[in-house]
């Protein structure tokens, strides 16, 4: 009887040296995975805090498609950065032009970037800060700020002054006007930019 509690005890005394190495083992490999999407992450995620960095980033994409092109030693482009107190994540860019001045050109959302003439950045811009499930006069006021200070900021109407409508099929007008004192005689001027229930710019917007 002895012998067969012996034989027991040493069964019991493998199984958990058996369960001990496995459990070992699984949180090994539970590890590895993390520490390398960490490394990636890091690499991926750019230095963003500030205007130097975000022009070091936006530089290193214009030399990448350099490459690519075979250019070299082209003189690189003065760069406009703003940012949107209203919405942090989201990054303005402009290239400097000698006869208009900056430009809307791309834009940093969360890090991630997206040029103009490759993407719809109103759709973009407006989605960050909530657009899909955002009220009527929230998606105005939101519209609002985008016209401003994402497709007018490096190019504002003189006096500007900003409104928003919702015309009743989903869609979001902001009209941006130039609004002078009285008796002041001035040529005024209006812009007009229509969002569809996406928030993507529809064509003509802008004139």
């Amino acid at each position: 009887m002895v012998k067969t509690l012996m034989e027991h005890l040493i069964k019991i005394s493998l199984v958990f040296v058996f369960l001990s190495v496995v459990l070992a083992a699984c949180s090994n490999a539970q590890n590895l995975p993390n520490q390398n999407r960490q490394t990636k992450e890091s690499i991926s995620n750019p230095d963003l805090s500030t205007d130097e960095g975000v022009i070091t980033e936006v530089y290193k994409r214009i030399e990448a498609e350099w490459e690519k092109a075979g250019k070299k030693g082209a003189s690189k482009p003065k760069v406009c950065v703003e940012r949107l107190k209203e919405s942090e994540e989201i990054i303005v860019i402009g290239f400097f032009r000698t006869d208009v001045g900056c430009l809307l050109d791309a834009v940093f959302i969360d890090s991630r970037y997206f040029e103009r003439e490759q993407f719809d950045l109103s759709k973009l811009a407006l989605a960050a800060p909530g657009w899909e499930k955002a009220a009527k006069s929230e998606r105005e006021n939101l519209a609002k700020i985008w016209v401003e200070k994402g497709l007018l900021v490096f190019a504002p109407l003189p006096n500007q002054t900003l409104s928003a409508i919702s015309p009743g099929d989903g869609n979001v007008k902001v009209t941006a006007s130039s609004k002078y004192p009285a008796g002041v005689t001035s040529r005024s001027k209006v812009k007009s930019f229509v969002f569809d229930k996406d928030g993507g710019l529809l064509p003509g917007s802008g004139y």
